[in-house]
């Protein structure tokens, strides 16, 4: 069943969809239980085998990569979907703009995560 802009909760439900939409949200949040707890497995695994000083140094590197991608990431992921979806611009449209910025982004990315120790 697709899902048309300004359709009604009702609507949906009288239309039989409820179940697929259930089934969905139960999905999504079966999905998210099961990260939260590979997650923290995954640390406690992480700082028994790294050890205090290792895991901050991997957290170090991890995070100079998490800014990295912040500031030079320049909102693309929004701005294209709100592009394409909204119908300003086709898909070849953007990817004219974006691929030449992200080039240059993906230039500048190691010197952001090289330049860890100075942080």
């Amino acid at each position: 069943m697709r899902l048309r802009p300004g359709r009604l909760v009702g609507d949906l439900a009288a239309s039989g969809g409820s179940r697929s939409v259930t089934r969905a949200i139960a999905s999504t949040a079966v999905t998210q239980a099961a990260v939260i707890v590979l997650t923290v497995i995954a640390s406690v695994a992480q700082a028994r085998l790294l050890g205090a000083a290792g895991r901050g140094d991997y957290q170090r590197f991890v995070n100079a990569g998490a800014l990295a991608v912040l500031y030079l990431g320049f909102g693309l992921t929004s701005s294209v979907t709100y592009f394409v979806s909204s119908g300003r611009a086709t898909a070849g449209q953007v990817a004219r703009v974006v691929l030449p910025v992200m080039a240059i982004v993906s230039l500048a990315f190691p010197f952001c995560v090289l330049d860890v120790g100075q942080i």
